[in-house]
Order: structure tokens, then sequence, then C-alpha cells
């Protein structure tokens, strides 16, 4: 059973597939977003959905060119990036001798390669995306993975961000949704 993890419904037609993820998954902190229009719209509790959890379910039924999911995911992983410097500088000031957080393991502190990384992992659940979307050289992917490489940067390795995709279909028919017909 998967702990600590938020769903995030993503438009209205997300609402129904999330419901059927959270009756499968059950005893998960669920939060359901409608019609998210820009990034400070996203999360308008962002604290009571993201703080303390490590697994996001992003539920939308259809994704054509990612752009609103881009958008959830560096929400979501900018808020997390805040959570882990804040530990850091906790950890700091407790200790000056140390910029590792409490759970680190102190016994070879030398060994960078051994620090704890804060993980978060977001599943993006949909039940059809463009092929396009998926190209190896496309918008969304390029964007994933500048999301991914920014928060590593900013929080000097401290925060892993992984992102997955899973669909119940692809297809190669080209529509750009509007969100207003949702």
């Amino acid at each position: 059973m998967l702990k600590k993890a938020s769903i995030l419904a993503i438009m209205r037609a997300g609402k129904y597939m999330a419901d059927g993820v959270y009756d499968i998954l059950g005893k998960m902190s669920a939060a359901r977003i409608d019609f998210p229009h820009q990034a400070g719209d996203l999360l308008p509790d962002k604290h009571n959905v993201i703080s303390g959890a490590g697994v996001f379910l992003l539920v939308d039924p259809v994704v054509n060119s990612g752009a609103t999911m881009v958008e959830f995911i560096k929400t979501i992983a900018a808020e997390k990036a805040k959570e882990v410097i804040v530990e850091v500088e906790r950890n700091k000031n407790k200790n000056k001798s140390s910029t590792f957080p409490d759970n680190f393991n102190s016994t070879n502190q030398q060994n960078e390669n051994t620090r704890t990384r804060n993980e978060i992992r977001i599943l993006m659940l949909t039940g059809v995306v463009q092929a396009a979307t998926l190209n190896e050289n496309s918008e969304f992917r390029k964007q994933i993975k500048q999301i991914q490489e920014e928060n590593a940067r900013s929080t000097s390795a401290w925060l892993v961000v992984k992102v997955y995709l899973f669909t119940l279909r692809v297809s190669e028919n080209q529509y750009n949704g509007v969100g207003g017909t949702d």
C-alpha cells in the first residue's frame, strides 16, 4: 500500500479516473484540483497537498502536449525543493560542522554518494496520450528533464524528482484542447 501520497485530478474529467484510483489504492490523502489556469491556481492549498507526500498521482484522461502536466510537476517539485532546502538549513544550524540531514548515515560523512536523498515520485496516469508528446525530442520531455536538473541543482542533489507516465493508449491523432470544453 502506498503511504504519504496525493492523488490530483486534473480538470473535471480527471475526477472520475482519480476516484477510481482512490478506490483501488485507498487510504491515501486525496486532493481534487479542477480547472487549473495558471501555476498559482494548480494547488490552492499547496502545503496540505504536498507537505509530507512522497508520491503524487496526476490523473488526466487525455494528455495532448503535456503542458498542464508540466505545470503540476513544476509546482510540486518547487514546493518539495523548498522543504528540502529548509531541512538542510535547519541541520546546518544544529551542527555547524555538518550540512547533512538528520537521517544521513553519519558513519561515512565524507562519501557524497552515501548521502540520504529525498525522492519524490510523480506518476502521470492517463487514458490517452498524443504520440508526439512521447517523442524523445518533444517539448514535454525536454521540460521534464529540465525540471529534474533544476531541482537537483537547487537542492545540491538532496531532492531527486522521478517522473513516470502510465497510459492506456497512445494516439496519432492531433488535437489541441483548450480546457473550456472539459
